[in-house]
């Protein structure tokens, strides 16, 4: 149990770290930002395309995005039935809706690779790839629906954020060379290795910072993320159950099942005319309790 739990001190402290900074005035939010979006647009595909380039592939990750797709959209129809009943406002509906469907991925990133180890990152992307084909597509029609600025073609507008993502062009790029047995030059290896490894301590010191806990109501914040938490931990040990998956493909479902909610609901929420305030809240809090819940999971694991 201690050596367990000593193995996770380094992430929480380089997540306390980066709220410390940003309590000091070093570390703003928009920093923050960009240290997420260098992370997740160049480190993460400098890690994607030589590891997924090498690695044997199997039927089983071709489960993955779909297993992502069928947990979001299950806890989605639990969500939509309980608006029926919670008649919230339409602002507060929204976020509510999204809410039950937006994986923090960028946090449980830490944890899958200590786990699991960089060798085998390509699993994540795979079940990635899923999550973010229905954020960008049927989440954000969901935002439209429910905010105040309307855009014509939502559903476009996302597959056009997804075509544009450099995680999804590195798994492209990878595979590409995996399937024609080609392999990425040794020094071009090295180089992506050395920016790839700045990945895991961006990702927490941004988090660190965006890290707020304020809570207006209780009743409103704390059933939504253990609902979602619950409900998305059940379904993904139902699905590694039936695809019978081990290793990192059964890791990365069981982590995402009970991923704290994502950034993207507030960021959808500020684009949209939803209630951020509340949004705010849900991801904050999701957080905190992420923080216990995912470590209380490996433990048990």
């Amino acid at each position: 149990m201690l050596s367990f739990i000593i193995k996770f001190i380094p992430l929480f402290l380089i997540f306390g770290l980066g709220y410390l900074l940003k309590r000091a005035g070093f570390l703003t939010k928009e920093t923050a930002g960009f240290f997420l979006k260098f992370a997740m647009y160049v480190a993460l595909p400098c890690l994607i395309i030589p590891r997924v380039s090498t690695l044997p592939l199997s039927w089983n990750y071709a489960y993955l995005p779909l297993i992502a797709i069928f947990i979001l959209l299950s806890v989605f129809f639990v969500f939509f039935l309980a608006t029926r009943i919670a008649h919230l406002p339409k602002q507060k509906q929204g976020v509510f809706l999204m809410s039950g469907m937006i994986m923090n991925l960028s946090f449980i990133l830490p944890f899958y690779l200590m786990e699991a180890g960089e060798e085998l990152l390509p699993i994540y992307v795979f079940f990635n790839v899923g999550h973010d084909l229905l954020l960008y597509t049927f989440v954000y029609f969901i935002a439209t629906l429910h905010g105040s600025h309307k855009l014509y073609n939502p559903i476009m507008h996302g597959m056009k954020k997804i075509l544009l993502l450099p995680p999804f062009w590195a798994l492209i790029v990878g595979l590409l060379l995996n399937f024609n047995g080609l392999s990425v030059p040794s020094f071009l290896t090295e180089t992506m290795t050395q920016i790839g490894a700045i990945l895991v301590p961006l990702v927490l010191l941004a988090l660190g910072a965006y890290f707020e806990f304020r809570i207006e109501n209780p009743w409103q914040v704390f059933p939504v993320i253990f609902g979602r938490m619950a409900l998305g931990g059940a379904l993904a040990f139902f699905f590694v159950w039936l695809f019978s998956l081990e290793g990192a493909s059964r890791l990365i479902v069981l982590l995402g099942g009970i991923a704290p909610l994502g950034f993207n609901t507030l960021v959808f929420s500020s684009l949209e005319g939803l209630d951020t305030e509340y949004a705010s809240q849900l991801v904050s809090v999701s957080l905190v309790v992420g923080l216990f819940a995912i470590p209380l999971l490996l433990f048990f694991i």
